[in-house]
This record gives C-alpha cells, structure tokens and sequence, in this order.
C-alpha cells in the first residue's frame, strides 16, 4: 500500500504491517496512536492561544483624502494637506508603529512557544541492517517561562513607555508640521499684500510724475523736478519687481510644504480678517503649561522606559522557573517507538563576569541623562513661551501703531500733493511723504501679518497648538486644557 510519508518527503511502496487501522497509515497501532494524539492534543492546546496572536495582523489605518483640490485653499484646507501629505507626518507616524510592534514583542516572553519537527532518512552502505534503511522522526516540544522575577514585566513597561514618548513625539511633529503651513500660509498672504502696497506706491509716484510734468510744461517747475519723480518712479517698480520675486518664492515654499513639486500653480482663498483691536491673554496663566507640552511629555515618557530599563536590568539576572514538555517519535522498516518528557525547570545564575553590575551601571547612567534632558526642556520651554508672549506683545502694540502710522501717513501724502499741484508746495516734500507712506503700508502689512504668527507661535509654545488656534476671535488657550487643540488624529497617515 501507499507509504504514509509527510507531504513534500517521496511515497514509496510498503508490505502491509500486522497491525493495522482500517484507513489508517500503518505505522502504528490503535492504542499507541490514541497515546501520542492525546499528548499532542495537550501540548498544542497550551500553544494555540500563541498561533491565534501570531496570525493576526494589525491593520494600517485609513488616511483623510490627500488630493489637492481644484478650488482656492484656505487656512484650514492647507493645514490638512499639510498634516496629511508632509514627511514629517508620516515618519512621526511609523515610528510610532514600529515601536507598537516592540512592545507586542515585549509581550512575546508572557506566552509559550511550540516547536515541530518532521525527518526522513536513508541509511546506505553494506552495514545497514536490514529493514533499517528508512527512518522516521517527528517531534514536538513546549517551552513556558512561568516566573523570572520581574524581568518580563520591566522589559513590557520599558517598550510601552517607549510608545508613549514616540506619540508624544508624534503630537509634537504635527504641531510643528502645522506650525510651519501656518507660517507658509500667512508669508505668502503677507507677500501678496506687501505686492498689493508697493503697486499702490508705484501708482502714487506715477502720479507725481505726471503733475510735475505739468507744472514743467507751464514753467513752475524745473526739469530737475521731472528728474526726481522719475527716479522715485523707477524705485517705486523695483520695489514691485522685488515682491514679485518674493511672492514666487512663497508660492514655491507653500507648494513644498503640501508635499508637491515647487513649480505648481496653487491660489488662496479669501483669509479670515484680522481683527482690528486684538486682544493680549495675561502671561501668568501660560508659564503653568510648561508640562503638557508633547516634546516634555515625550521626554517624561522616556524618563518612566529608563526607570523600566534599570528595573529590567536588576532582574534580568535573578532565577526563573520555566516549564519544559516535548513528545517524540520515531519510526523505521522494523519498529516504531516514542518518547516523552514534561517537567519544571529552576535556573539560577551564579556568576556572569561582572556583566549584571554593568548594565545596571549604564542603566542609572541613561536614566541621569533623560532627567536632566527632561529638566533642560522645561526650562527651554519656559523660556520659549516667555519669549513668544513677548513678541505676541510687540505685535499686538506694533498692529494698532502702524495702522495709525499709515493714517498719518496718507493725510500727510495728500496734503501735500495737494499742496504740489496747487503750486504751493516743494516736490521733496511730496517725494518725501510718498515714501513715507510706502514705508508705513509696508509695516503695516508686515505687524498685520507678524500678529497672526506670533499667536500661533504662542499656541505652539504652549503645547496648545490645533485647529481651534487657526480662529483669530478666539484666544489662545491659556487655561492648560488642550482638548480641541490638538490636531486630529486622522490627519496623520
């Protein structure tokens, strides 16, 4: 009859045995075969739970479309494009799911482990015995660490502290991530208005440039003053020529930001306005929220992983007590037979060569070392906030002082146009005036702008940086609570 070999071994002819089991392989009989399953059945019933684990895959998250609409984007739209399509993101987010697979490695040690073997032979030679030229071999064997003195239990905590820091980190690359389209977002706005102020300039020179034509021509001005409008002129177009390169530029740093080729033609929407008089939140409130910030966060996260480490480092070398079971059978032309074992196992180490002092001394030292990363951070984070309250005061005082600086002006440039034309006035005085007020719109558009970043920059500062940060009528959070802030999770990868 057929021999009953494992799939991928060679079926050779075989004389029937006289023991048999109708359909059965005749290797062996009845009641050794119903001794071999039941053990068999034990032992893979102990490691099944650890098969099922293995088997299941963790499933990729479903990002936000990251398509680059058709229509003009507005400050919430960039911030999502940006937060969905820029590296950044995503290698904040991969990190943070290769250590999720550490710490189901970390949890590998808590489960048993099951191991299967199968051989085929062939003796040849002259002193083969006869009908012992094929043999037979199958094994199977569990392995279960019951106890190890905590060893298992740090290493877990480590690898899960560990996670926590990477999305801790993960939170702090998306705010920097959306930090940064906010900033590329209100340049450009800031370029397109600062183009808007020197066009204004360019068409004020023109138009002095032309009175002093005409007094030129009536004989109550000179041909030098013909002269010094048109080079306020030329200047005024340069000036344009100059924003014009720095829009480009801005169009190009927006694009990159979204993740697309810096040559792509992107256009904005309509910006939500700018209040006229902004308000400025007390400092006092902000200096409490030196500890929710992701990048202090993470750095506690990872002061908890050394304490772990140094715990696993102390174990690591203390006795465990491991079960032990393993069946195994062998079966050649002549006999069959079969072994089996199950017991429990004490290891003790005695002597390592120092190795456990070793590493409990470079564990302490990595702890030290995050402590005081941790300590630095705090301080580098009381110090930014300081900072970025500070400048959010400078442009909050420097926004209502340019807006009256460009009323001045205006009236000022007016009055002695006016002036100029009636044939009153000197064209330096008019000359001087226009480049005042060109000098004016551009620091007005400049505080405007530097006001709307310095919020975010404090936001930022603070930890407290998302979405809701991006509504100029509401203030930035001071009160420690960062729920709503934070970006939403789907906007990662």
């Amino acid at each position: 009859m057929p021999g009953c070999y494992a799939s991928g071994f060679p079926s050779q002819p075989r004389l029937p045995r006289s023991i048999t089991t109708a359909g059965a392989c005749p290797l062996v009989g009845k009641h050794i075969m119903l001794k071999r399953l039941s053990l068999a059945a034990a032992l893979a019933g102990m490691a099944l739970p650890v098969v099922a684990a293995e088997a299941l895959s963790r499933e990729a998250p479903v990002p936000a479309s990251c398509a680059v609409p058709a229509v003009p984007l507005d400050l919430a739209t960039v911030v999502r494009l940006a937060l969905c399509r820029h590296p950044d993101t995503r290698t904040a987010w991969l990190n943070a799911e290769a250590q999720a697979a550490r710490v189901d490695s970390a949890r590998v040690p808590y489960r048993p482990t099951l191991d299967a073997s199968l051989g085929q032979t062939r003796n040849v030679g002259d002193n083969v015995p006869p009908d012992h030229e094929d043999r037979t071999t199958a094994a199977l064997s569990l392995g279960w660490l019951l106890y190890d003195f905590g060893a298992r239990a740090a290493g877990k905590a480590q690898a899960e502290r560990t996670l926590d820091a990477l999305r801790a980190s993960q939170d702090d690359a998306l705010q920097s991530v959306l930090q940064r389209a906010v900033e590329a977002y209100y340049q450009w706005l800031a370029v397109d208005a600062s183009l808007l102020a020197a066009r204004d300039s360019e068409t004020a020179a023109a138009e002095t440039l032309r009175a002093a034509g005409v007094r030129q021509r009536v004989g109550v001005a000179t041909r030098e003053d013909v002269l010094q409008s048109q080079t306020s002129l030329s200047q005024a177009r340069l000036g344009v020529l100059t924003r014009e390169g720095e829009q480009q530029v801005a169009r190009g740093r927006m694009a990159i930001m979204l993740g697309l080729p810096a040559s792509t033609s992107l256009t904005l929407a309509e910006t939500q306005a700018i209040p006229e008089s902004p308000a400025l939140p007390p400092l006092a409130s902000f200096l409490t929220t030196v500890d929710q910030r992701p990048d202090v966060m993470a750095q506690g996260e990872r002061v908890k992983a050394s304490e772990a480490a140094l715990a696993q480092a102390r174990a690591s070398h203390r006795p465990d007590i491991r079960l032990s079971a393993d069946q195994a059978w062998t079966q050649n032309n002549s006999n069959d037979s079969d072994t089996g074992s199950i017991g429990v196992r004490l290891n003790v180490p005695l002597y390592t060569g120092g190795q456990r002092a070793a590493d409990v001394r470079l564990a302490e030292a990595q702890l030290a070392l995050t402590r005081t990363e941790l300590e630095r951070l705090q301080q580098d984070a009381s110090q930014e906030i300081w900072e970025a309250w500070q400048t959010l005061k400078t442009a909050t005082a420097a926004f209502s002082a340019t807006r009256d600086l460009v009323g001045a002006a205006e009236e000022s440039h007016r009055a002695a146009t006016a002036r100029y034309k009636a044939g009153l006035g000197d064209l330096i005085n008019v000359l001087n005036a226009q480049s005042s007020l060109a000098d004016a719109r551009q620091q007005f558009v400049k505080a405007r702008y530097e006001w709307a970043r310095a919020r975010i920059s404090l936001a930022r500062a603070t930890g407290t940086l998302g979405f809701s940060s991006l509504d100029h009528s509401a203030q930035v959070n001071a009160t420690g609570d960062t729920s709503g802030t934070m970006p939403a999770p789907e906007m990662a990868p």
